[in-house]
């Protein structure tokens, strides 16, 4: 049976079986409580009429018996539209306010509601997030598609496929380490002044056993100087040694960095084979750029007192130039300037070919270093006004320390191991940004 809420007269339907309970009681939607009895028709009475859908709302049926409540409403009604109309005296007819423009893609003949069921509802997911689950963290990434899946991905022979594309996905966490690889290659050198400063102090223990060796080496060749007059020679091995020792830390960091392994500090000193061919490759760098440098120093007489050493030989030709007006002073001396120019500017590039060939019949080649240069582009040049700005400070830095007694020795060896895994960061980085220009993978 149907009843009518005395208060709005919204109809109500009972069900048969709970009709005849005796004092039902009903709550209609407006919150008005009253009994079933009091509304129902009594038995034997015609059924109330109800009216049609209205215009308002198309659903809610009025009882007749409340059509008195229903006049009152649509007279109020018809009164307020009376009065509105009063108010305007110029009988100007109000308009609706003017429709949205049409889109631009949307065809004229279409109506707005066609195009705007075609634009998209809902933000595209990210990759960390599964394309069917997003509420679920992807285990799985398309590379081509840029779109993450957790366990619903597809598997062909165990391998994970994408459901889009069909190609193969990689591990979440590979997929995010490729990314972060891409954003460091579009960087520039100079973003990674922060990294390369960072870098030698990255573990601090190995910092400080890689610059103590280099100390120990120097100190010893100062006592063999100092008390066995006899082995003084052994003094000039033991500083060439511990510049083999830094080169070889700039080439260690170098071959770690340019693969992306920027925690890498410590060489790995169980594995002597590739320790050895490591430090073989490191001395031909320092060969073929510091070559000519020691060349002079040790070769000709007098020239090592240009460095701050003790003469190695005979008669010096700077003596000569001031006893009888010799050239030869001159010459070696532009020689000496050229050769430290050429150490300072061609060691990079050395390093970098020795890392990238790993042989060193390359790295001893100028023409490959000069095709690396052209390869590297920009990115060298950036990385060599870095490599030049650590030199310099590397150098005054030295220079004073080097005037306190034994204390400064100690920390300018700090100083020179800092700088030579500063340089090895810098070029490393370099090549990792130009790994495809090099053929480096």
């Amino acid at each position: 049976m149907q009843v009518a809420c005395p208060s709005c007269a919204h109809v109500i339907t009972v069900p048969s079986e709970k009709a005849a309970v005796p004092n039902l009681k009903a709550k209609c939607r407006c919150g008005h409580l009253f009994a079933i009895a009091s509304v129902a028709n009594p038995q034997g009475a015609e059924p109330v009429a109800l009216d049609p859908p209205g215009p308002s709302t198309g659903v809610v049926r009025v009882a007749a018996a409340n059509a008195d409540r229903v006049a009152e409403i649509r007279a109020a009604n018809a009164r307020a539209a009376a009065a509105f109309a009063a108010a305007d005296p110029g009988g100007v007819t109000l308009k609706p306010p003017p429709l949205p423009p049409r889109p631009a893609g949307a065809p004229a003949g279409r109506p707005m509601a066609a195009a705007a069921a075609e634009r998209p509802h809902s933000l595209p997911v990210p990759w960390r997030r599964c394309q069917n689950h997003p509420q679920v963290r992807s285990e799985h990434v398309c590379p081509k598609c840029a779109k993450g899946f957790c366990d619903c991905v597809q598997k062909v022979q165990d391998a994970a496929t994408c459901p889009s594309c069909g190609g193969p996905c990689v591990a979440a966490a590979a997929y995010e380490e490729m990314q972060d690889k891409a954003r460091q290659v579009e960087r520039s050198m100079m973003d990674e002044i922060g990294v390369i400063a960072g870098y030698p102090l990255g573990d601090a223990r190995a910092f400080v056993v890689l610059s103590l060796f280099p100390w120990f080496l120097g100190l010893a060749g100062l006592l063999f100087t100092r008390f066995f007059g006899l082995f003084a020679g052994l003094a000039g091995v033991m500083t060439l040694l511990s510049k083999v020792f830094l080169t070889w830390y700039s080439f260690h960091a170098l071959s770690k960095v340019s693969v992306g392994h920027v925690r890498d500090l410590m060489p790995d000193f169980k594995d002597v084979s590739a320790i050895a061919h490591s430090m073989r490759l490191s001395m031909a760098a320092l060969l073929i750029s510091a070559g000519p440098f020691f060349l002079f120093v040790f070769l000709i007489p007098g020239a090592s007192v240009l460095t701050g050493g003790d003469s190695f030989a005979g008669p010096s030709p700077f003596e000569a130039q001031r006893e009888g007006g010799s050239i030869v002073g001159p010459i070696v001396m532009l020689g000496i300037v050229m050769a430290v120019i050429w150490m300072v500017a061609y060691l990079p590039v050395a390093l970098t070919v020795a890392a990238r060939t790993k042989r060193m019949l390359s790295t001893l080649s100028p023409a490959i270093g000069v095709d690396t240069i052209t390869k590297m582009g920009g990115t060298y040049w950036q990385a060599l006004a870095i490599y030049l700005a650590i030199v310099v400070a590397q150098t005054v830095a030295a220079y004073v320390l080097g005037l306190i007694p034994f204390v400064g020795s100690l920390a300018a060896a700090f100083v020179n191991a800092y700088a030579a895994l500063a340089i090895g960061c810098t070029l490393g980085l370099a090549v990792f940004k130009r790994a495809t220009e090099l053929g480096w993978y």
